[in-house]
């Protein structure tokens, strides 16, 4: 007998248990699971660095932290 099991002998996912819901119902609901199931995967990292190159590497030089508060928008003109 093989360790593989088919899909007859697994679990089912969900239950309808009430309401008679259609065909598009059902695989929207399994779309939605089985995304959930596969999880998001590793995380991608930012590009954090000044010498990235390219227009990435201008906007880390010129921006500013954005002030907060009364008159904050004075604050955000060039220096």
């Amino acid at each position: 007998m093989s360790d593989e099991t088919t899909l007859e002998e697994q679990a089912p996912a969900f239950q309808v248990v009430s309401g008679n819901p259609t065909d598009e119902e059902v695989a929207v609901l399994a779309a939605v699971l089985a995304a959930v199931r596969r999880g998001r995967g590793r995380p991608r990292t930012p590009v954090d660095s000044a010498i990235a190159g390219g227009w990435r590497s201008h906007w880390h030089l010129v921006r500013h932290q954005m002030m907060q508060g009364h008159g904050a928008w004075r604050s955000t003109a060039r220096r």
